[in-house]
């Protein structure tokens, strides 16, 4: 387990990472900007115990989800990132199959995107 101090450099360092890439002229797709420095961040809190792949296809699903997380080379869970400004409340064009993927809102839940 990291201490808040730890917690607090690393998403520090990851924010810093995308803001200096963002502010470069070089033309680039934002979302692919993120997978980096995501999965990065991801691995240094749990140095040897997880593991980040990007664009792991979910199988029967025919998504690829733009990070996919392991832990004891067993996959067990994945991260789709947008781009600034990219709303997550439906996804349209080829990230529709995603829809399936996220949770819905019901009266017994309650939850919001």
């Amino acid at each position: 387990m990291i201490s808040l101090k730890e917690f607090d450099h690393l998403i520090r360092t990851c924010v810093e990472r995308i803001k200096n890439n963002a502010a470069t002229n070089i033309a680039a797709n934002p979302e692919d900007q993120l997978k980096r420095p995501i999965s990065d961040f991801i691995e240094s809190l749990f140095i040897n115990e997880i593991i980040t792949k990007t664009e792991t296809p979910v199988e029967g699903l025919g998504a690829r989800p733009d990070i996919g997380v392991a832990r004891k080379n067993l996959l067990c869970g994945y991260i789709e990132l947008k781009a600034p400004g990219v709303s997550i409340k439906s996804f349209k064009g080829p990230n529709a199959v995603l829809n399936k993927m996220t949770p819905k809102t019901t009266p017994e839940n309650k939850k919001t995107l």
